[in-house]
């Protein structure tokens, strides 16, 4: 990290331990011209990013998220135990107790933001439902209308409910969500599909762990080019030739040369302690999924964010994507690819308004 970016680190935690705002805090980096690495003005969320940073009290973390897939990077986080930390591993920016000062702020700040969210509704779709009419995110929504002022909760559109720009109605929470339990309940989590889901969670460890012993025989040999570089410095430097740029040089390659220890100790613990699960074990795990109809709600969202890739919400079906092909509940398809499921909505005469109360359930057949 450069100076610049060292001052950008200070003032954001300067200014929020004082108790300013994300607000102020934006407004003073603007006012000041600075800007994220890609030319924008920062946002709230990296505001929050930086604060919560290890790296800024001088802590090396690694390890933190999955590997790699196909060039593209895994955005899960890995547990605790897996997570390789070193105090003082890198040079720090801020005061650890301005670091700690400012991280106790956050964690009651969201302690208030989590007490006031458990007061709204709960929506169970949420990162996953999309408009089929302009491929835009829908996001939950509670209103209260009429005289009764009764309570309508959906999901809209969020194109429209930003800019207007697209005309697709609201939909029905419970008609959705219910739609997509009972997809899961007696389409996907069916004894069938488990076992075919269970094959692709063995393949994909099993390709994972293939990936390895060849990352780990890389990282070593850069190291061995690593250390012989450093070597060549200091004989240098013992031989009379020292120039002011080697000390730049010397400090880029022992960062790298810490770097790549961490790395090679870590795939060296992941070898030594991965243990690939019994199919049996694989099922049992995803066995305890089904009946999803009569589990809490927080587990019945894990479910759906677990097992569901994407729902579209079109004028007149509803088409949900799941990790595989379901066949429509039938036995013998083994093909490991994602397929679309529509549920028609024709028989749902206001399923995109508020059902009547006294209307009659109606089922839904995929």
């Amino acid at each position: 990290i450069n100076e610049h970016e060292a001052d950008i680190v200070r003032l954001i935690f300067n200014m929020y331990s004082a108790g300013e705002t994300y607000g102020a805090i934006q407004d003073a980096l603007k006012s000041r011209g600075y800007k994220t690495k890609t030319g924008k003005d920062f946002s709230c969320g990296a505001i929050s990013t930086i604060l919560r940073n290890e790296k800024y009290k001088g802590t090396y973390v690694f390890n933190k998220t999955g590997q790699k897939q196909n060039g593209k990077r895994n955005v899960y986080l890995k547990s605790d135990e897996d997570i390789i930390k070193v105090e003082n591993g890198i040079p720090k920016i801020v005061d650890e107790d301005i670091w700690n000062i400012v991280n106790k702020r956050m964690d009651e700040s969201n302690k208030s933001t989590q007490s006031a969210q458990r007061a709204k509704e709960p929506y169970l779709l949420t990162g996953l439902i999309e408009c089929g009419c302009c491929n835009g995110t829908m996001v939950g929504n509670r209103r209260f209308s009429g005289r009764n002022k009764q309570k309508y909760v959906t999901y809209e559109c969020n194109t429209r409910k930003r800019t207007k720009g697209c005309n697709a109605k609201a939909i029905n929470r419970d008609l959705i969500e219910n739609i997509v339990i009972e997809f899961l309940d007696n389409n996907l989590l069916t004894y069938s599909n488990i076992d075919e889901i269970a094959n692709l969670v063995l393949e994909g460890l099993k390709n994972v762990n293939k990936g390895i012993p060849g990352a780990l025989g890389n990282y070593k040999k850069s190291l061995t080019q690593t250390n012989k570089e450093i070597e060549n410095i200091i004989n240098a430097i013992a031989s009379g030739m020292f120039h002011p740029s080697m000390k730049e040089k010397m400090d880029s390659l022992e960062a790298k040369k810490n770097e790549l220890i961490l790395k090679i100790t870590s795939y060296e613990q992941q070898l030594q302690n991965t243990i690939i699960p019994t199919k049996k074990a694989i099922v049992d795990y995803l066995e305890s999924n089904k009946g999803i109809k009569n589990k809490p709600l927080n587990q019945q969202k894990a479910i759906i964010q677990r097992f569901v890739e994407k729902i579209i919400v079109y004028p007149d079906k509803v088409e949900i994507i799941s990790i595989v092909d379901t066949n429509n509940g039938g036995e013998g398809n083994r093909t490991p690819v994602r397929k679309p499921i529509y549920c028609g909505l024709y028989h749902h005469s206001l399923c995109f308004d508020i059902p009547s109360m006294n209307r009659p359930k109606t089922g839904c057949s995929l």
